[in-house]
């Protein structure tokens, strides 16, 4: 089975732990080979990586982030003026078009995910009629209107994308990606636009292999009576529960502008990062405290004060207007 990540060097320890949960959970599976798109990664993790699968007797494989960077047409498409990312987050849809022959399917994986169990019944699915397949994003809901989808229009998150990569090739889906970069920039970069340059040819994978941190920060009941989904596509009470009960992947992107790896930080996932930063060839890592806005100061706060329906209510009005400000950054 093949996996890609993709990571500079600040987060090529964040991408070691992950790849240390991948391999810790998945011995087995008869073969494993990893691919890392590197964008700058130091020696040192770049020998901490290799040691990493080494240890588990898999292939490891390094492809050079700025050979696919430093190309003609990707250098037309649009930067990124927004506070999110930049354009570097396509080079792991570059990728795609540039792995071996014989790689028909790959999973890739943010840095910012913990394989919790087995994928083999990932391995499993069908794709054959899709693109690609992924899971629903938890939080944008009304926000779809900012790239003119109708809230009844699934929406995914790109931190987990299981590729058909034999179609992705034959159908030139690489230029389909670009030249539509090159006309248009988003608020989420290329999660936008895998999700509108695929519309209607990706998969719907059940929310355990891409499990986002809401869904451990609150219940069912406080998340559906704030985030409605009104007329859209989104998952069950009773599938988000099966979900956390069986989780495979764990998603946990910055929350309240904090991630696992911050000092004294209130992310939901920090435990389960905690136990296998601990684990791993990164086990020497030391937490730093974020460079939290005074925004997410006050939220944070109010986090910890206030009963959660109601911060989530006030979370999702500061998110909203976030998502339309760097959508409107990133037209200018």
């Amino acid at each position: 089975m093949d996996f890609l990540y993709q990571c500079d060097e600040g987060y090529a320890a964040f991408t070691g732990v992950s790849m240390y949960s991948l391999l810790e959970n998945n011995k087995g599976i008869d073969r494993i080979r990893v691919f890392i798109v590197d964008d700058g990664i130091s020696e040192d993790n770049l020998g901490r990586l290799s040691r990493c699968a080494e240890a588990y007797q898999r292939e490891i494989v390094f492809i050079t982030g700025k050979t696919l960077a430093d190309v003609p047409d990707v250098q037309e498409m649009q930067s990124y003026r927004g506070s999110r990312k930049n354009k570097r987050s396509f080079l792991k849809v570059l990728a795609f078009s540039e792995l071996p022959e014989d790689v028909e399917k790959v999973l890739y994986l943010d840095s910012d995910t913990l394989v919790m169990g087995s994928l083999k019944e990932i391995e499993a699915v069908n794709i054959e009629g899709y693109i690609l397949a992924m899971v629903l994003d938890s939080l944008v809901d009304k926000n779809k209107k900012f790239i003119n989808f109708e809230r009844s229009d699934p929406y995914y998150n790109s931190g987990v994308i299981y590729v058909n990569v034999k179609r992705w090739k034959n159908e030139d889906c690489r230029s389909r990606v670009v030249e539509h970069g090159k006309n248009h920039s988003y608020g989420t970069v290329d999660q936008d636009i895998l999700n509108i340059a695929f519309k209607d040819e990706i998969l719907t994978l059940q929310p355990k292999y891409n499990f986002q941190p809401h869904h451990l920060a609150y219940s069912e009941r406080d998340y559906f009576a704030v985030i409605t989904h009104k007329g859209g596509k989104y998952y069950s009470s009773e599938e988000i529960r099966e979900s956390r009960n069986d989780i495979k992947i764990m998603h946990f992107f910055r929350y309240l502008g904090e991630q696992p790896w911050h000092l004294d930080n209130v992310h939901p996932c920090n435990d389960y990062f905690d136990d296998y930063l601990a684990g791993s060839l990164w086990r020497d890592y030391k937490k730093q405290r974020s460079q939290r806005s005074i925004l997410f100061k006050i939220e944070r706060t109010l986090y910890i004060i206030l009963p959660a329906r109601a911060f989530l209510r006030l979370f999702m009005i500061f998110f909203t207007m976030k998502l339309k400000r760097d959508n409107k950054s990133c037209q200018r």
